[in-house]
């Protein structure tokens, strides 16, 4: 097999997902998936909204009636990090409006205060507010 570039897999990689509602409860699962699968020696994930489940998002999001009334991250992480053995964590305190709030996550994946990661950001954003941010 041809290697395009080399890949360290010790460095540690860290995602950050935004939204997890249409499309983010959908790519949660991948994202879950990819980290189980990944050959990279430290993977950590964060999936943060602050949405919590309505009766209208069990037509076309990924969750079910008993779970109305919670949080959307809270759901997803949960769904996928026990059972997978993944550390996949969520936040839900309030929305991602602030980069600086942006970077607080990225650093709690940190282990060791280690400076060098790969840093993943997914937007699954669905909203004009949230988008412009």
């Amino acid at each position: 097999m041809i290697q395009l570039y080399p890949f360290n897999v010790d460095i540690p990689i860290h995602i950050v997902q935004v939204g997890t509602g249409g499309t983010g409860s959908l790519v949660a699962q991948y994202v879950a998936q990819q980290m189980v699968t990944s050959r990279i020696t430290e993977i950590k994930g964060i999936l943060a909204d602050a949405d919590s489940i309505e009766e209208k998002n069990l037509r076309n999001q990924y969750f079910i009636k008993n779970e109305i009334g919670k949080k959307k991250a809270d759901v997803l992480a949960k769904r996928y990090s026990n059972p997978f053995g993944i550390d996949l964590r969520s936040y839900s305190e309030e929305y991602i409006e602030t980069t600086d709030l942006l970077m607080k996550l990225f650093d709690s994946l940190k282990v060791n205060n280690k400076k060098e990661s790969i840093k993943i950001l997914i937007s699954c954003v669905d909203n004009n507010c949230a988008i412009r941010s």
